[in-house]
């Protein structure tokens, strides 16, 4: 009996390490298509860089922001 729930919280325990796993990769995806956007946008009006900066990018000259969840970010 004691074999068989410490089983049941190893696959418990397995299952919510997968699930945690596959976010990290979704998240890590969806940065890199954002990245990838931005690249192809190219550099800010005042033709600096961006750089991730909480829950956006900024310009290196920090005068630019876009956050994650801006329209021009998703996918068309």
């Amino acid at each position: 009996m004691l074999a068989l729930k410490e089983a049941e919280k190893a696959e418990r325990e397995r299952g919510a390490r997968e699930a945690e796993q596959a976010e990290r990769e979704r998240e890590l995806d969806e940065e890199a298509f954002i990245m990838d956007r931005l690249r192809t946008m190219g550099p800010c009006p005042q033709g600096f860089s961006w750089f991730r900066s909480g829950n956006g990018w900024r310009c290196g000259g920090g005068s630019h922001f876009v956050y994650d969840d801006d329209p021009i970010l998703k996918p068309d």
